[in-house]
C-alpha cells in the first residue's frame, strides 16, 4: 500500500487547521468534492475562529446552503467558533475528547481532524473503511459494525498505519460508489491487497459490473 499511496494526502483544501475543522464537519454526508465548491467563499468572509464566532447561523447558512444540513452545520460552525474562542483560546484542540466537545464533532470527526492535522494515532472508521477492513479481512465476523471495528482495524494496519497518512486518503478507493446510494462495486481484480473473507481464507470474488 505504501508503494501505490507513498504520501497520500486528504482531497478536503484547507490552510489551516481552523479550516480543516470547518471542512469536515462541512463534509459528513456530503462529498469532499461539494465542500471544496463552497469552502473558498466561506474562508473568504470568515477567515478565522474569531470572525466565525462573532458571526450568526444566518450569516453563514447562504454561503452552505448546497451542503447537506445546512441549517445544522452552520449553528454548528457559529458554536464550534465560539466554544475555541471561550475555552481553547481560539485553536483547534490536537485531543479526541476536546474535538468532540465542539458542537458538530462527533468521534470520527474528531479523529479525523487530530489525525490529519496533528498525526494522532487515531484511526477514523466509516461504512466504507468498514467494509473494505472485512472484505480484505482485516476483522474478524464479529466486527458487524463500524465501531465495533474500529479498535481491530487501528490493531491490525499497527502504528504505522494509523495517523496522517490513515485518515487522509480516500477509504473507498477500492469501490465504485455510484450516486446517493451504497452501491458497491469491487474491483478486486486491481487491488493491490490480497481480498480476504471475515475469517480470512483469501478470495478473488466475481467484479460485478
Amino acid at each position: 500500500m505504501r508503494d501505490v499511496i507513498p504520501a497520500p494526502e486528504t482531497e478536503l483544501r484547507y490552510e489551516d487547521h481552523w479550516q480543516l475543522l470547518v471542512a469536515v464537519v462541512l463534509s459528513a454526508q456530503c462529498t469532499d468534492a461539494r465542500v471544496n465548491q463552497v469552502t473558498p467563499s466561506l474562508f473568504e468572509r470568515f477567515p478565522t475562529v474569531q470572525d466565525m464566532a462573532e458571526s450568526t447561523s444566518e450569516e453563514v447558512f447562504p454561503l452552505i446552503q448546497s451542503i447537506s444540513y445546512p441549517n445544522n452545520k452552520s449553528k454548528h460552525l457559529v458554536g464550534a467558533a465560539n466554544l475555541l474562542v471561550d475555552e481553547f483560546e481560539g485553536v483547534v484542540p490536537a485531543s479526541v475528547d476536546d474535538l468532540v466537545r465542539l458542537p458538530g464533532v462527533g468521534r470520527k470527526t474528531a479523529q479525523v481532524v487530530a489525525s490529519v492535522a496533528f498525526n494522532v494515532p487515531t484511526l477514523a472508521v466509516d461504512t466504507h473503511v468498514f467494509r473494505v477492513a472485512n472484505r480484505i479481512g482485516l476483522v474478524t465476523e464479529r466486527a458487524t459494525t463500524p465501531d465495533k471495528s474500529r479498535t481491530p482495524t487501528q490493531k491490525a494496519v499497527g502504528p504505522r498505519g494509523v495517523g496522517r497518512s490513515a485518515s487522509s486518503f480516500d477509504p473507498a478507493w477500492p469501490l465504485y460508489v455510484y450516486g446517493p446510494f451504497t452501491k458497491v462495486y469491487l474491483l478486486c481484480g486491481r487491488c493491490v491487497l490480497p481480498i480476504q473473507g471475515a475469517l480470512g481464507s483469501t478470495t478473488r470474488p466475481q467484479i460485478r459490473s
